[in-house]
């Protein structure tokens, strides 16, 4: 999980980035509390540097994933908070800004 972390911030390349999220998407449910809070911190830093609109639709199943995972109290303490402010992000379109409402 550390490896997937800093291959997502360290990144340039969009392609690195969307799999390694991707992948952190797919490992999510087996996690356990730290690395869910370590992965919502990556994923907060990342969305401040990279608003790209595949970068962020990766940053919303990845905390979508940890949020399922964790129950409601992250979900409400930690997701939420994450993910509400992808709403305001400028690059996207209409249909990805359906899939955040749908998961919000």
């Amino acid at each position: 999980v550390p490896r997937l972390h800093a291959a997502a911030l360290n990144t340039t390349a969009a392609a690195v980035r969307v799999n390694a999220l991707v992948a952190l998407g797919k490992v999510a449910p087996g996690l356990g509390p730290p690395e869910w809070d370590a992965t919502l911190n990556m994923l907060q830093q990342l969305s401040r540097v990279d608003t790209s609109a595949a970068t962020l639709m990766c940053v919303l199943g990845v905390a979508d994933a940890v949020g399922r995972a964790g129950g409601a109290a992250l979900l409400a303490v930690r997701v939420l908070p994450l993910v509400c402010p992808l709403t305001l992000a400028p690059g996207l379109n209409q249909q990805q800004m359906g899939t955040i409402m749908r998961i919000i």
